[in-house]
């Protein structure tokens, strides 16, 4: 699934993913250490990347197995995140594209 890392201050602050078809979702750690998911205003991931690349100093978008390993990197540097393999949203097809 295609997982987007939205970072700032050098840390990955959101995991964004599709939940379902047109449903974007976020859990976003805030900087009092509380996360919470948000439901992204967004129908696609395509636009989900161009609104939290506004709100954000970088977006990184990869490819993961599973939901709970791009969780693992909530609130961590976001270099490690950005070790990630880079992708686009017009590579191969995911279960989410």
């Amino acid at each position: 699934m295609k997982i987007i890392f939205a970072s700032q201050n050098g840390r990955t602050n959101a995991v964004i993913w599709q939940k379902d078809l047109g449903l974007i979702m976020a859990r976003v750690m805030f900087n009092n250490g509380t996360v919470e998911d948000q439901v992204c205003d967004s129908g696609d991931m395509r636009s989900a990347a161009n609104e939290w690349s506004g709100s954000y100093s970088a977006v990184h978008v990869a490819e993961l197995d599973d939901l709970q390993s791009a969780f693992k990197y909530l609130g961590k540097a976001s270099e490690l995140s950005e070790t990630l393999p880079e992708v686009n949203f017009y590579d191969s097809p995911s279960s989410d594209s």
